[in-house]
């Protein structure tokens, strides 16, 4: 392997570059565009999860008698861009009604941008939102051993 002959510092150099490099994205800190609108209306929308104004959660809720698994997708953007509804687009929104239609219930939520708290904040905000759901699901008929998250980019 080429890297395991080079100098350290060469190494050190490539980290600093991309921890640069990430930090000055993560300065932009704005959304890439406008929130697209739900081609599905969400059963419960703009569900607080914490107490940060990015802390919201959108959740379809599978039709069941008994609790359902739950996908929660959270938004790719760099940490810097995004939102709980770019569900609707890279086709996700394939990923909501093929869940709902085999009786699993979807959930998206938003993190804070790393230009406003440092990482790996926007990953524990991710964590928080499923501790959420998990915490609530008999109130929303959720499986809280069945619980999976997906997404792209930042949000895999």
């Amino acid at each position: 392997m080429v890297l395991m002959n080079t100098p350290m510092r060469v190494h050190r150099s490539c980290l600093l570059f991309l921890i640069s490099a990430t930090a000055l994205r993560a300065q932009v800190g704005v959304e890439a565009r406008a929130p697209t609108p739900y081609s599905r209306t969400p059963d419960f929308a703009n569900v607080a999860y914490g107490p940060h104004a990015r802390h919201v959660l959108d959740l379809w809720k599978a039709k069941s008698e008994r609790p359902t698994p739950l996908v929660i997708y959270f938004n790719p953007g760099g940490f810097s861009a995004g939102d709980k509804t770019w569900i609707e687009t890279y086709d996700n929104a394939s990923l909501r009604e093929m869940g709902l239609a085999r009786g699993i219930s979807v959930a998206t939520a938003n993190y804070r941008y790393a230009a406003q708290v440092p990482l790996p904040t926007a990953m524990l905000d991710c964590a928080r939102a499923i501790q959420f759901l998990r915490l609530h699901a008999k109130e929303y008929n959720l499986n809280p051993t069945s619980v999976i998250a997906a997404g792209s980019s930042a949000g895999a």
